[in-house]
């Protein structure tokens, strides 16, 4: 590996030219319709509306829903990103915890059907790293009950069941703008259809101020060289990277039910800043998901015949795949080993979640804790070429 280079675990390559032009939008007063119409176009829903966190995002969700509604119960898979969590508790609503699947990332199935439904409000299906949920069964379980179905297209933006995308089939979907994930300018967006979830946003909402000096730092240290710049600065420092997070929720968190959110300043829109970016990475999305397949096809053949790595399951309709992150899982508890090595050699790859003290109880969530306890999530953005793959795959190879 080139030792002036640090690759990270999840990017999506911002340039300075598109902060530029983003700025000029936002000069001229314009960008956040026109993105929000776009998003709507994209999921072939009616409406999209924007807020300044993924924590707020999923607050305005779950409020939203209850708010005409008198059940408080939310199912959602053990495993899954705690930001979910924390607006359910927010919002002052119940958890249900179904396991996962650890062969698939997703619901366990056969656990979700032998759920009581009884005060059910709605069924969170986060899908993970470009992976899908089978959303249309989860549909079918809760259609006749009424139940809400939520989709978490955090990660997956572009991802297709029987050629049709995810975040198009549930009652409400849910975007996720972090760094790291597809369109990284900072918020969250509900998209849906439902005309009550529309009526209750559909109102004059004030704009977030724009995050130019936090875009123009991610643009520049998110590149390979820089990045290591910014790794030795703070290891030198002490510093912990969770405090540059976009998403102010989790700053200062320490555990996994801990966040840092004030309810009364939920309703708030991203700026024509961030929303005029959006337009030009969404236009930019099919040409960043080629790339990252190319990769990710890299790793898949690299480890497919390597009994210590459990490749990820696959459900049966899914037929195009936008990874963010490529999902392995590593058996005998050698994890840790392979993260050691490849950050030996400046290979940023990310078990996911630890950082947020999510521990859970092999007992009840079987499939969970496997997960918890083996998946590695390696990068496979822009910024890595093919050379850089061929050698994370020998690397790991070389452990095993």
């Amino acid at each position: 590996m080139n030792n002036l280079r640090f690759i990270p675990a999840a990017i999506t390559p911002v340039f300075i030219k598109d902060i530029l032009r983003s700025i000029y939008s936002h000069l001229r007063g314009i960008g956040i319709n026109s993105f929000e119409e776009k998003i709507s176009l994209f999921f072939s829903q009616k409406k999209t509306f924007t807020f300044s966190s993924l924590m707020r995002t999923n607050y305005a969700c779950l409020f939203a829903l209850s708010s005409f509604d008198k059940r408080k119960k939310i199912i959602i898979p053990r495993y899954a990103c705690p930001s979910f969590v924390h607006a359910i508790l927010a919002a002052k609503l119940e958890i249900i915890y179904c396991d996962s699947d650890y062969k698939t990332l997703n619901y366990d199935l056969d656990k979700l059907l032998k759920i009581d439904f009884t005060g059910v409000l709605a069924v969170i299906c986060p899908n993970l790293f470009g992976l899908s949920n089978d959303v249309e069964k989860i549909i079918n379980i809760c259609k006749g009950k009424s139940i809400y179905v939520v989709e978490g297209v955090d990660y997956g933006i572009g991802t297709e069941i029987n050629n049709k995308r995810i975040g198009t089939y549930g009652d409400v979907t849910i975007l996720n703008f972090q760094e790291g994930k597809a369109l990284p300018i900072g918020g969250g967006a509900i998209v849906t259809s439902n005309s009550k979830v529309i009526s209750f946003f559909n109102k004059k909402r004030n704009m977030m101020n724009a995050n130019i000096i936090t875009m123009f730092g991610y643009a520049i240290f998110s590149r390979p060289f820089f990045y290591n710049i910014f790794i030795k600065l703070t290891r030198f420092l002490s510093i912990n990277r969770k405090k540059f997070s976009m998403e102010d929720t989790i700053r200062n968190t320490k555990s996994e039910l801990d966040y840092d959110f004030d309810v009364n300043e939920y309703n708030v829109r991203i700026s024509n800043f961030q929303a005029s970016l959006g337009i030009i990475l969404l236009d930019r999305l099919i040409s960043d998901i080629n790339k990252r397949r190319l990769i990710c096809r890299i790793y898949e053949n690299g480890f497919l015949n390597l009994n210590q790595i459990d490749l990820i399951d696959k459900i049966e309709n899914l037929n195009f795949i936008h990874y963010i992150r490529y999902p392995i899982l590593v058996k005998n508890n050698k994890r840790d080993i392979v993260l050691r090595v490849l950050l030996n050699h400046r290979i940023e790859a990310s078990p996911m979640y630890i950082e947020h003290g999510v521990c859970i109880d092999n007992s009840k969530y079987p499939g969970a804790n496997k997960i918890n306890k083996e998946l590695l999530t390696l990068p496979c953005h822009p910024y890595v070429n093919f050379k850089d793959a061929h050698a994370i795959v020998k690397l790991i190879q070389q452990i095993f």
